[in-house]
């Protein structure tokens, strides 16, 4: 179970009680109940593996994050790491307008692109 990403600083700063806090895994398993499987798939994992993986799933939520702060500005538009090129990889395995198998959960204080 990956660690929750609470991102903002200086007014946006994120302050919760940890007991209340639920991971993106947690909150989807719980909520999938026993009816279905529901995997984690670790983002140290190369993108084409991932996307192979997700492309044998029912469906896929792939989460992103970008860190943000008051004061700061981010130096482009785009997610960091290899976030960009896991949502393309993903969506690639899956014919367009037919197969709506994938959805982006995105924790973001600002615009992307």
């Amino acid at each position: 179970d990956s660690a929750p990403f609470l991102n903002g600083g200086g007014s946006g700063r994120v302050q919760a009680d940890e007991r209340n806090i639920k991971t993106p895994y947690t909150g989807v398993k719980s909520a999938a109940g026993e009816s279905y499987d529901v995997m984690l798939i670790d983002t140290d994992n190369p993108v084409k593996a991932v996307a192979q993986l997700a492309s044998e799933a029912d469906y896929t939520i792939v989460c992103v994050g970008a860190n943000s702060t008051e004061g700061s500005d981010r130096a482009n538009l785009s997610l960091s790491h290899t976030q960009d090129a896991l949502i393309e990889a993903v969506a690639s395995k899956y014919e367009p307008n037919k197969d709506a198998k994938v959805i982006v959960a995105a924790s973001i204080g600002g615009a992307i692109l």
